[in-house]
C-alpha cells in the first residue's frame, strides 16, 4: 500500500500523469494520494484530486479496451 502527499498547490496534467505512472509502477495493491488543501482561494486540492481520478479512469478504460497495455 502506498501513501502519498503531494504538497504543491498546482499540478499540470503532465505532472499528474507522471505521478500516475510512478504509482502504477509500484507493486502496491492500493495507493492513497492526498493533495495540498490549504486555505487558498479557491482551494485547488479537491479539483486536482478529481482531475487525477479522471486521468486514472481514462487510463483504466484504455487498458480495458486494449488501447494500451497494463503497467508492469
Amino acid at each position: 500500500m502506498g501513501d502519498l502527499r503531494l504538497r504543491r498547490s498546482d499540478y499540470t496534467d503532465a505532472d499528474l500523469s507522471q505521478w500516475m505512472e510512478r504509482i502504477l509502477s509500484q507493486e502496491w495493491e492500493r495507493a492513497f494520494v492526498f493533495f495540498k488543501h490549504e486555505d487558498e482561494d479557491p482551494a485547488k486540492g479537491p479539483e486536482t484530486a478529481m482531475r487525477f481520478q479522471e486521468l486514472i479512469d481514462s487510463r483504466a478504460r484504455k487498458i480495458k479496451t486494449g488501447r494500451i497495455s497494463k503497467p508492469r
